[in-house]
Parts: C-alpha cells; sequence; structure tokens
C-alpha cells in the first residue's frame, strides 16, 4: 500500500521493526556461540593427544613424529584463520599449539634433579654400530667419562676385543641362544665389578641380558635390553608396535618382580614421548632428566629433526643420579649416555 502522499511504501509498524532487530541479534548471537565453539575445539584439538596417547600401540607411530605434526598442525590452523578472517583465532591457535609442543616433545626430556648420589655406579650405554666406530676414541671416551659398567648394544667383535682388554668381567648375549624372535644377541656387558649372569643356561627371554652385579654398596640387577625397532609390520619395522609393546610390558613386570634394586639401560627404541617409554620408566627414574636430557639417535638428517631420545638409563625411584652427559660415539649412529646411579646421599 503506497504512502499518502503516493512517495513510497509506508512506514512500517514498530513492533515489525523491533521483532527484526531482534531476529538479526539472536542470528548474530547464534553465529558468535558457534564460532566461539568452533575456535575453541581447534584450540584444545592438540590437547586431546594425552586421553588418546597410551590407548593403542600404534599411536607411539605419531608420538615420534610430533616435532613435525605441530608445525604442520599450525600451519593449518593460520590457514583456517586467514579464511576466517580472525587473528585472534590465528593467535590463540598458534600459541596452543606451541604450549602443547612444549608439554608433549619437550616435557619427557625436561629436568628432574633428584640430589647427590651416595657413591653409586657409573654406567654407560652405548650403541656402537657394530664395528663402525672409531675405536680408539670411543675408549678415550669411556675413560673421560669414568665409566665403571658399559652396557653395548650393536657390538662387534673389535668392540668387543678391546674392551674385554679393560674390564675384568663380561658377558655377552651372544653366548646363549635367544628365544624366537626376540632379537638382542648383539648385546654386551662389561665391568670393574664381577657379573653374573641371572640365566646361565636357559633361552633368553628378553632381547638383551640381565646380570647380578656384585657392588661394594650392595648388589643391583642391570637389565640391558635391545628392543627391535618397531614399525607397521615386518617391512617397515623390525618388529611390530604390537610386539614391542609385549616386549616392554613383559620386561617391565620382570623388574617389578625382583628382589633386588634394577637398573635398565640400552638403547630401548622407545622414543621418551612414546607410550613404551612410559611402560619402562613410570615410577621409575630416568637418569639422564637430572638435567634436560637430549636426543641420542642421528642416523639421518630427519631422524636427527625428530628429536628421538631412545637410549636410556633407568634406575628404582628411590635412587638419585649425578652428572648424566652424552658421549660422541664418532662413527655410530647414537650419542651415547653416561650417569652416576646410586642411592641418594642423605641430606
Amino acid at each position: 500500500m503506497a504512502a499518502a502522499d503516493g512517495t513510497g511504501a509506508p512506514p512500517r509498524a514498530p513492533a515489525l521493526v523491533a521483532r527484526a532487530a531482534l531476529g538479526r541479534r539472536a542470528r548474530l548471537t547464534r553465529g558468535r556461540v558457534v564460532g566461539l565453539a568452533l575456535a575453541t575445539a581447534m584450540g584444545l584439538a592438540p590437547w586431546t593427544w594425552f586421553a588418546v596417547r597410551d590407548r593403542h600401540p600404534y599411536f607411539d607411530a605419531i608420538a615420534a613424529i610430533l616435532p613435525w605434526a605441530v608445525p604442520a598442525a599450525v600451519v593449518f590452523m593460520l590457514y583456517s584463520a586467514a579464511l576466517l578472517r580472525s587473528w585472534r583465532c590465528a593467535l590463540g591457535w598458534t600459541l596452543s599449539c606451541l604450549l602443547f609442543s612444549s608439554a608433549a616433545v619437550g616435557g619427557p626430556a625436561r629436568a628432574q634433579g633428584t640430589g647427590p648420589v651416595d657413591g653409586g655406579v657409573r654406567i654407560a650405554a652405548t650403541n656402537v654400530l657394530g664395528n663402525e666406530i672409531d675405536l680408539e676414541r670411543y675408549l678415550a671416551e669411556l675413560a673421560d667419562a669414568g665409566a665403571d659398567i658399559v652396557a653395548v648394544s650393536e657390538t662387534g667383535g673389535a668392540v668387543n676385543q678391546a674392551l674385554r682388554a679393560v674390564y675384568p668381567y663380561a658377558r655377552s648375549a651372544a653366548d646363549r641362544q635367544p628365544a624366537p624372535g626376540v632379537g638382542g644377541r648383539d648385546v654386551a656387558i662389561y665391568s670393574t665389578f664381577p657379573i653374573t649372569s641371572l640365566d646361565p643356561t636357559g633361552a633368553r627371554r628378553f632381547p638383551g641380558e640381565n646380570v647380578r652385579v656384585e657392588h661394594p654398596d650392595g648388589p643391583f640387577i642391570l637389565s640391558v635390553q635391545h628392543p627391535r625397532r618397531p614399525g607397521f609390520d615386518m617391512v617397515t619395522g623390525l618388529q611390530t608396535y604390537l610386539d614391542h609393546d609385549r616386549v616392554v610390558r613383559d620386561l617391565r613386570a620382570w623388574i617389578d618382580d625382583q628382589d633386588l634394586p634394577v637398573i635398565l639401560a640400552g638403547d630401548l627404541n622407545s622414543p621418551d614421548r612414546s607410550a613404551a617409554y612410559r611402560t619402562l620408566a613410570n615410577g621409575r627414574l630416568d637418569a639422564m632428566r637430572e638435567q634436560d636430557a637430549k636426543p641420542t639417535s642421528r642416523r639421518t638428517s630427519w631422524l636427527r629433526a625428530l628429536d628421538l631420545r631412545i637410549d636410556h638409563i633407568i634406575v628404582p625411584a628411590d635412587w638419585c643420579s649425578d652428572d648424566p652427559i652424552r658421549l660422541e660415539l664418532t662413527g655410530s649412529d647414537h650419542w651415547g649416555v653416561v650417569a652416576t646411579v646410586g642411592r641418594c646421599a642423605e641430606g
């Protein structure tokens, strides 16, 4: 209906105008609520990792590549924020990813000081890559580090011969036949203290060697293990993640059953952000975390970029650790780890 002066449409009734304004505000409010919910969900999405990471062994594959996954997530979130034209989302999502990276990647290596050791024993865990190691420098590094006991993975004939000339007591997993699929025949232990095998005649249950060490402060068990590198099948890895999970769970159960204190050392092929590592270390002390622990795998440049810490020295929770260091191990694709461990000094 035209206005009385014939100039156009009649003015809308005030009630209709108010209703239309309320409708617009309601739609804007719903849009803001949905947008806020989506923004919050994306910001919190990385943190769901802590809820799911122990649900299945295959999540350890994701744990290994987290240093790459986090930057990829940041790029995706920045792209999404650009589409939404929201710098607040970009800032919030990026900050969330960076905080998550600090907790998930850096957290398991962060220092947890324990205090001084009362006496103790100096343990070195070294993967020497067979006879590829620079033997002269290797022996010099061990001497400089003051290692009382050397746990060797991927040992070779020349390494064995050289270490037997330095350390009076030795034990090699190659001396006995492992159970099928166990592996670890390349593990050896060299000690300044007397050692005896805990299973001198039977087939080895685990991928390494377990010995009793007669130390002046009291006997303890040293378990030197080298599980096969996990993968999705026997083509992509040397054992599946399921098999790796079974091995570490059996090993932890065995450790918990022992009457003597147990030191677990070696190339465990379990990154410190993996469920396998948590199975072995939870409720115990990671000796390298007396200070911020550093990566130990350096096979290729892309592996170095993943900051994988797979060589460990893990001791009872009521022990302490002193002076943890890395060894260069020229010629190997690992850094070695060394620490003094033992009962905590009083006071």
